[in-house]
């Protein structure tokens, strides 16, 4: 695979919005303004539709070894999902150990040692059944997607590839080719400026730093055989009965899991030095030449990251416009979000067609668009794409484990996202460019290529 889309697709996947995936350019935030769901100020949660409507849909449970269930029922969704989310725990060093993560659960998909790989491919087309697995910074998802007829069948399936996974040599070969590994140099460097105090942060793809044996393998799966760090979720067009039916299924398959005692990671937050407002990294073949401009922002899902979500929209196309449109000088360039409970944000301007930017120019752009005069203006129209992305979870329910999951790990609350319209109608143009002077402005710390300013 090309190395350039490796990079970049690296960098999707890490610095990607906690409700929304990817960058919301101009184009596509006016493909909402169709919508006709209208922000309204309701005097309580208990008014707000979305929350009424969904407050009483979930079902908790806990199996009989002490493993929390969460089951939404969704009448809207077709095919039902069920993932079970793993706490992370700290590695020695985790730049040495980049990618583990990720592979180990790759593996688990090969088969397991009562079901072939080949019987498990072909699920996917007689039961229309597909394993996932989600690397995050702080935590980890593996689970399938499949038909509400087929679920007594493949959660058995998904149970003996989790548990009793083969776990081959050839498998791990394959994964660890070097065709696979994604060169690293610049994600090496930025772990290192973003860890002057913290050694957190690290790449989860599998890169030319990466020391993995077979044997780190092996013993990770053997860690993921801990009870304690997991937490199941499903969702689907399940009732009262198909959800007491699940509990059943899940208790047969997932309740000999015994719980143990483990290092729960702790993050803290990826220091930058504060009197040092720009890093120069070395360039190296084959990569795109980039700016990263980070940040500290607020902590997942709290109620000023709300604010800094709508702040993302207008930062995201005001960089569109600033950059791409305006000079022509990137294929893209956006706002995201690392990760973590020690949050960083990130600016990111990939593909520079221009040998140098100024990145103070590009802090003016911002700063002229986001008067509070400006912010007024937009604000119901950014609202109605926040609240649309979270109700239209509710359709698939791949998406709504996404917002269960999140909520669960940041809020220990896996129906947290159904309350998040009606904060998102209480957002106020003075609460986003509170955030916009606390986070962002004149607080910019700039990493870039050195090809850049030769």
């Amino acid at each position: 695979m090309n190395k350039k889309f490796l990079i970049l697709s690296y960098f999707s996947a890490i610095f990607s919005l906690l409700f929304l995936c990817g960058c919301t350019s101009t184009s596509q935030v006016s493909s909402y303004s169709g919508t006709r769901i209208k922000p309204i100020s309701y005097s309580s949660l208990d008014e707000e539709p979305f929350y009424a409507h969904n407050q009483d849909s979930f079902v908790e449970k806990k199996l009989s070894n002490g493993i929390p269930v969460i089951i939404k029922k969704s009448k809207n969704q077709n095919s039902c999902g069920v993932r079970l989310v793993i706490d992370s725990v700290p590695l020695s060093d985790p730049i040495k150990k980049a990618g583990l993560e990720d592979i180990t659960l790759n593996m688990l998909k090969k088969g397991s040692a009562r079901y072939s790989s080949l019987y498990i491919s072909s699920l996917e087309y007689t039961d229309s059944t597909f394993f996932t697995s989600k690397v995050h910074v702080d935590f980890l998802e593996y689970g399938i997607l499949t038909q509400k007829e087929s679920l007594a069948s493949v959660i058995e399936v998904f149970a003996s590839t989790y548990k009793f996974p083969v776990l081959s040599l050839e498998e791990f070969e394959k994964l660890t080719s070097d065709e696979n590994r994604l060169q690293s140099d610049l994600l090496y460097q930025l772990y290192g400026i973003l860890n002057k105090q913290n050694k957190y942060f690290a790449p989860l793809m599998f890169t030319e730093q990466s020391e993995i044996s077979y044997k780190d393998v092996v013993d990770y799966h053997n860690g993921l055989q801990n009870g304690a760090r997991i937490k199941i979720i499903a969702s689907g067009n399940f009732n009262d009965e198909d959800a007491d039916e699940l509990i059943k299924l899940l208790e047969k398959n997932f309740a000999s899991l015994k719980q143990f005692k483990y290092n729960k990671k702790n993050p803290g937050k990826a220091m930058l030095e504060a009197d040092k407002r720009l890093y120069q990294v070395e360039n190296y073949n084959n990569a795109p030449v980039c700016a990263l401009g980070f940040s500290e922002i607020p902590g997942p899902l709290t109620e000023d990251f709300l604010s800094y979500g709508i702040l993302s929209m207008y930062l995201d196309d005001l960089l569109y416009k600033a950059i791409r449109e305006k000079y022509s000088m990137a294929s893209d360039a956006g706002c995201g979000v690392l990760l973590s409970n020690g949050n960083l944000g990130l600016i990111s301007i990939y593909d520079i067609s221009l040998m140098k930017i100024n990145s103070e120019n590009v802090m003016k752009a911002v700063e002229d668009g986001l008067s509070e005069q400006i912010i007024e203006k937009k604000l119901d129209s950014y609202k109605r794409v926040y609240v649309s992305f979270i109700m239209n979870s509710e359709f698939s329910s791949d998406k709504t484990l996404d917002q269960m999951a999140l909520g669960l790990v940041y809020k220990n609350d896996a129906k947290d996202y159904i309350k998040r319209p009606f904060r998102v109608y209480k957002i106020s143009a003075e609460s986003v460019r509170k955030i916009y002077e606390e986070c962002i402005k004149d607080k910019i710390c700039w990493i870039i290529n050195g090809s850049m300013t030769k």
